[in-house]
């Protein structure tokens, strides 16, 4: 009756530490996605950041003849058509009181990550605002 007994307790114990042991795992799983999923959106930070300081740099040296455009790119970052875009970086330009405006948008599928604005004005400084957007 006693080997019954220290078997049953042998047995609960073994469970209730696989029990614990599972519910470990799955909190370090999470954890683990999370910091992969923040890991990429650094790079599209920063990929996308590099991407709208070379388009405002081409705007400053040539606010005159600069032609806004749309570019697309895949998981890589590696320019493709509309539809294999996976993020987008629209620019657009305009002309507000003598001032030059070029501003850009960082989308992930239709999600904005940031937006830049950069005016020129008539000593040729460029003035950069930006704006980003939290993400749970």
């Amino acid at each position: 009756m006693a080997t019954a007994s220290k078997s049953r307790a042998l047995f609960l114990e073994l469970v209730l530490n696989l029990l614990v042991f599972a519910i470990c795992a799955v909190v370090c799983i999470q954890v683990f996605s999370t910091a992969k999923v923040a890991s990429e959106q650094s790079a599209a930070y920063s990929a996308l950041s590099a991407e709208a300081q070379s388009q405002i740099s081409a705007f400053k040296a040539n606010t005159e003849g600069y032609s806004p455009q749309t570019l697309y790119f895949d998981q890589e970052f590696a320019p493709v058509s509309e539809a294999a875009a996976v993020y987008t970086l629209r620019c657009e330009t305009g002309s507000d009181s003598g001032l030059a405006t070029i501003s850009l948008t960082a989308l992930m599928r239709e999600q904005e990550l940031f937006s830049l604005t950069a005016t020129e004005d008539a000593s040729q400084r460029i003035n950069t605002t930006a704006k980003g957007v939290e993400h749970a």
